[in-house]
Order: C-alpha cells, then sequence, then structure tokens
C-alpha cells in the first residue's frame, strides 16, 4: 500500500510539475528579459561614458580624469582614466589620492551645520565670540557664521596674507589658530553682510569656529564625516597626493607642485579617493551626515552668485541641482548632484586652469548621455582660453605662424613633449584615430621637445625619428616601398651629430627626397623634378659650416610654387596676393640669415579658404583666435615655432 501511495504521489508530483512548467516559463522569462535589458543598457551607458571621457581628454589635452557617476541613488560608473604623469605614464588609479581643492569647503560647511544642529553655535553668532583669538577691530567683530558660509563677511579671498604666519608642515595635524594668522591681519573689503566676494580664508575662520565648538577640528571632522561614511581615505597629508599639470602661455602641460596647501586646509586641503568623494556626494544626498541638508542650499542671497550656505544653486530647467568646484595650480574638481533626485557627478582632473572647461564638458555630455539631465547647457568648442598666463619659469616670449585651412576633420595640438613622451601621445592618439600631420622638434629649457598636429582620419601612419642620414635614408626607402609617403620632414641637432625625423602615410606614385642643397642647387633640382612630374610639399632648412642647406620631400603630382628668402613684411603681402589669386600656402619655413628673419612658403592652387597668423604669441593666437576658426570650420594646418 505504502509504494502504491507512493507511487500516486511521484506521478502526481510529475504531472503538477509539467502542468505549471509553461507558467513557471511565463514567469521567469520576462524576468530574464528584464534582466537582459538592465544589463545591455547599463553597459551602453558605461561604453557612452567612456567614449566621452577619452574624447574630452583628447579634445582637452588632459592628463587624469577621475570620475563618478551616481543615478537613481545607484554608481552606475566609476573609474579613473589617463595617467598621473606625461613621462612615466604611471596610471591614474582608483586608489589614488587627488586633492579636492575647495570642494574642501562643504565638507567644513557640513561640519558648521553638524554644531548648530547639536545647538553648540548659531548661524547669528559672531565669530568673534566663538574663537577668541578673532581680532575685534575693524569691524571684524560683526563677522557672523552665517555670513562665513555665505561668503559675504568681507574676507579677502588670497589678498593681504601672510603664508610663512602658517608654521606646520604637511604631515602635521592642522593647526587652526595658524591658519587664522595666515590673512587675519588684512583689512576687510566691505562692512560685513553687505555685500559677497568668494573667500577661501572666510572658510579657514570656519575652521576654527569648528576646533574651538567642536572639541578640535580633526576629531570633529573625523567623527562626524569620515567615520561616519567610511571614507578610509579622507586625509590633508599632502605627502599622499598625486601631482599634476597647468598650462601656461606657450600652452605646453608643465608639472605643477600644488601640495603646499596645509596652510588653507579647511577651504582646500583635503584631498581623497574618487570613491571617497562620491562616498560624500551620496551621503549629501541621502542626509547621511546632517538633519537638513538642505540648509546647505536652501537659503538665498541678494548678488550672492547663487551661493547660499555651503553650495552654490544651479537651476537645470525646472530641475535644481546643487554644487561645488575646486580648482587648485594642478587640479580641477567638481561634485554636483539633484536636489530632487537621486543623480550627481563626482570628477578630479590633474590638470589646472587649462582644464576647468574640459571638466564642465565631461559633465555636461554625461548628464546628456545619461539622462540626469537633458537641460544641461550644451558643451564648448575646445579652445584655451583659460591657459594661466603668469608663467615665471617660461616667459612666453618666443613668436608663431599658424597656417589654417577651411575643413571639417578635427584638428588638436600638442606642444612641448619630450622625445619619449611624444611617441606614447603619438601612440594614444593613433590608436584613438588621429594622424600626425605636421611636427617640429627644438630645444626648451635645455631639453627637447617636440610640437605636433594630429588629423582625426582614417589610414595608417608611421613615425620615425633621431636617424643619421643614412639611417633616415634606409628608413625612407623601406617605408615607401611598403606604400608609405614621406609628408613631413625635421632635422635637428643632437650634440654634433645631424639627425632626420619624419612622418609617414600612405600613398602611392612617385617620390624623392632631397637634403644638403646649397639653395641654388635646391632650385634646379626643382625645377627638374617639377618638369618630371613632381610635387615638392615640404622643405627644411639648416646651417652646415655656416652655409644654407635645403631639404624637400616630392610626390607625384602637379608642382605649385615656391618662394623664398622673404622678410616679414615682403612674406605677409606675397601671401595676400596668392591667396587672392586662388593660391594657399601648404608649408611655411622660416629661417635665420645672417641676422635677418626669412619666411619660405610652397603654394598649392585650391579654393579653400584660408588664413595665415604670424608673430603672435600663443595664448592670443589660440585664446581669442581658436574659438571663431572652429566655428567657422578652420582647421590648423601648420604651426612652426621661432
Amino acid at each position: 500500500m505504502k509504494n502504491t501511495i507512493k507511487n500516486l504521489l511521484d506521478w502526481n508530483r510529475t504531472i503538477l510539475s509539467v502542468k505549471f512548467l509553461p507558467i513557471l516559463i511565463l514567469i521567469l522569462v520576462p524576468s530574464l528579459i528584464d534582466s537582459t535589458k538592465d544589463s545591455s543598457s547599463e553597459e551602453q551607458t558605461t561604453a557612452a561614458i567612456d567614449r566621452i571621457i577619452e574624447e574630452e581628454m583628447i579634445y582637452g589635452n588632459l592628463v587624469g580624469v577621475a570620475v563618478a557617476v551616481v543615478q537613481n541613488g545607484r554608481t552606475i560608473h566609476q573609474r579613473t582614466y589617463g595617467h598621473k604623469d606625461v613621462e612615466s605614464r604611471t596610471p591614474f588609479r582608483n586608489t589614488d589620492l587627488f586633492r579636492w581643492a575647495s570642494i574642501s569647503k562643504v565638507l567644513t560647511a557640513v561640519a558648521i551645520h553638524k554644531l548648530v544642529e547639536e545647538g553648540r553655535i548659531d548661524l547669528n553668532d559672531r565669530v568673534s565670540d566663538l574663537v577668541d583669538y578673532w581680532p575685534t577691530r575693524s569691524n571684524k567683530n560683526l563677522i557672523t557664521v552665517e555670513h562665513l558660509l555665505s561668503h559675504r563677511s568681507g574676507i579677502r579671498h588670497y589678498q593681504l596674507y601672510n603664508r610663512n604666519n602658517y608654521t606646520g608642515d604637511a604631515d602635521e595635524a592642522y593647526d587652526a589658530e595658524e591658519g587664522v594668522d595666515v590673512f587675519s591681519s588684512g583689512s576687510l573689503a566691505f562692512t560685513p553682510g553687505t555685500d559677497h566676494r568668494y573667500s577661501t580664508f572666510g572658510t579657514s575662520l570656519l575652521g576654527a569656529v569648528i576646533d574651538e565648538q567642536g572639541g578640535g577640528f580633526d576629531s570633529y571632522i573625523n567623527t562626524n564625516i569620515k567615520d561616519k561614511l567610511g571614507m578610509r581615505s579622507l586625509t590633508y597629508n599632502s605627502n599622499r597626493q598625486m601631482t599634476g599639470y597647468n598650462k601656461f602661455c606657450d600652452d605646453m602641460l608643465t608639472l605643477t607642485d600644488g601640495s603646499d596647501v596645509i596652510w588653507k586646509v579647511p577651504g582646500g586641503g583635503f584631498l581623497s579617493t574618487i570613491d571617497d568623494l562620491r562616498k560624500f556626494m551620496v551621503g549629501l544626498m541621502n542626509d547621511d551626515l546632517l538633519d537638513n541638508t538642505e540648509d546647505l542650499w536652501t537659503r538665498t542671497f541678494t548678488d550672492n552668485e547663487n551661493y547660499s550656505l555651503g553650495l552654490r544653486r544651479v537651476q537645470l530647467g525646472s530641475e535644481l541641482f546643487v554644487e561645488h568646484g575646486g580648482a587648485h595650480a594642478d587640479m580641477r574638481t567638481k561634485m554636483i548632484f539633484s536636489t530632487e533626485a537621486d543623480n550627481g557627478i563626482a570628477i578630479a582632473v590633474n590638470g589646472g586652469a587649462y582644464a576647468t572647461r574640459t571638466r564642465d564638458n565631461i559633465i555636461r555630455r554625461i548628464f546628456r548621455a545619461t539622462g540626469i539631465s537633458n537641460r544641461a547647457f550644451d558643451a564648448e568648442p575646445y579652445h584655451f582660453s583659460d591657459i594661466d598666463n603668469r608663467n615665471t619659469n617660461n616667459p612666453c616670449n618666443e613668436s608663431n605662424v599658424a597656417v589654417w585651412h577651411l575643413g571639417d576633420q578635427n584638428t588638436i595640438l600638442r606642444r612641448g613633449y619630450s622625445t619619449n613622451s611624444f611617441g606614447d601621445e603619438w601612440r594614444l592618439l593613433r590608436d584613438a584615430g588621429y594622424v600626425c600631420v605636421d611636427f617640429e622638434t627644438y630645444m626648451h629649457n635645455d631639453k627637447r621637445v617636440w610640437d605636433g598636429i594630429f588629423k582625426k582620419q582614417r589610414g595608417g601612419q608611421a613615425m620615425w625619428r633621431n636617424f643619421d642620414s643614412d639611417g633616415f635614408n634606409q628608413k625612407w626607402q623601406e617605408m615607401s616601398k611598403q606604400g608609405y609617403r614621406l609628408i613631413d620632414l625635421e632635422t635637428y641637432m643632437e650634440g654634433s651629430k645631424r639627425l632626420y625625423a619624419g612622418l609617414f602615410l600612405p600613398g602611392n606614385g612617385k617620390y624623392a627626397l632631397y637634403r644638403g642643397f646649397s639653395p641654388d642647387e635646391f632650385g634646379k633640382k626643382r625645377e627638374e623634378l617639377g618638369n618630371d612630374g613632381f610635387k615638392l610639399i615640404d622643405i627644411e632648412v639648416y646651417y652646415l659650416n655656416g652655409q644654407q642647406k635645403w631639404c624637400g620631400v616630392w610626390v607625384e603630382g602637379k608642382d605649385g610654387l615656391l618662394n623664398r628668402n622673404y622678410e616679414l613684411s615682403a612674406f605677409q603681402k606675397l601671401v595676400s596676393a596668392r591667396i587672392k589669386d586662388g593660391w594657399n600656402l601648404m608649408d611655411v619655413e622660416t629661417y635665420m640669415d645672417g641676422r635677418t628673419r626669412k619666411w619660405a612658403g610652397i603654394w598649392d592652387k585650391t579654393n579653400l579658404r584660408q588664413e595665415v597668423n604670424y608673430r603672435v604669441q600663443h595664448d592670443s593666437l589660440l585664446s581669442v583666435d581658436l574659438n571663431r576658426k572652429i566655428n567657422d570650420r578652420m582647421v590648423l594646418t601648420d604651426f612652426q615655432r621661432y
């Protein structure tokens, strides 16, 4: 009987399993489909963000970027890109610490609001009642906590201060009183509460309030923010931070030491990994740090540049976002999030003033790509208007000549790379679909550096450098047989040796290279080759034993025009006349003839619109004019420093 019942039960189980199998499939399959869709969507979003950052790093010549993107309360993307150092190509990793710069002010503001919520202080308290070493003369006794949070205290921003009044080292605990001594003797810019002036030193004074009323600056920050959010990397020990870069008026990446900030920790000295900056942003979104987090941004003031009591308000359509950026000598950061949805971005770039616009472009494009905000205003084209002109190491007294043509290719310029780092950048851009179409080398601060124009276009390319005459000839023949044509030749001295370098692109037809000719010999050779169906495309001039020598690169085609040995004013008139007659300057060479600078150019018959800029410093050339040229679809085709 037991066996019969068992068999019946087994049979019923089988029937039930078969009977309900379609229902289970119907229940499970949609779930699998939704999961697949979600996975596919996330992969597409990640790929889109990767593409945005990689493109913008190229446009903006950024060295390294760290970014975290939070959407609907979830971290949908967090990654570091690029390098910490151009020369060593050390990767920028998630574990690397970077300077928050002025995002530090938000952390300090959170601590102040926490003290208010605990009843230890009030926003209307006078600072002189909270910090006994704060002076009371000259209206300084009128400054309140709210004045400092809203930057309406009158304390100046990096004016009338003495950095040397802070004697502590980077690896020591922050001394709030010495931090105040840096600026406390300076006069106020206005009566407290009557105007707005952004001030890092005002936040240093808030740090003193925390130190005095919170039982110590470090302990209060650690207990109420760092430990609460698990921000293990948060510190202000600048010995642990990565270095960054700035650009000055020559547009060269310059390694910049921004580590000396112990004297202004509350307003600009904190550092962490990208993960811990993200934790801080999410902590604000989730009200993990304050009972009333909105106190950081709810209050508005007249003529306050949208700055509230810790964060700046940014209206994107109908949605209110809040943000705070950071600007340090070698770093640009930003944290921005919605006050109405759990969406936000934290970003760090190891670049100075020149990186500001590109940082913001990355944020705008990610906002659009993820749907965080479709009202984010359009990204701006790449230009150099944020180059820092205060270059004490290099006065930037050289001039440049630039040739522009109408075109739709994406063209970028790289300047001042060492031999090794230029090779690394060439390979990086090659892999991103760029071709180097023009380069130049020269000595800068006793070091050989390289400039290059890179154009977005398909196809192979090759670059060979540092060959002697025979070695370069062999390489030129080898590349030519492989279907490549030399398009740009450089010659230079390395010690007592003359060396050669060349750029090669795929091509066919006849080709020729001649070097070391006197001016007359070169003219005769050009005429001979022109009659034989060769077209001159590149010229180089150098001196050997005081004698001027000419080099030329030819490919198959109808020869254009060559003019040489013009002084600048005459050459400018010649270019204008040639353009009117339908001739465009394709290659320009400038050289010294004794004590006189001379100019030469190769012209081609074409109807392309063209502009030529002479004798201009890099900043005025590419700050004022570049944006107009980009909007006009003008691309840089030749660039030379002299």
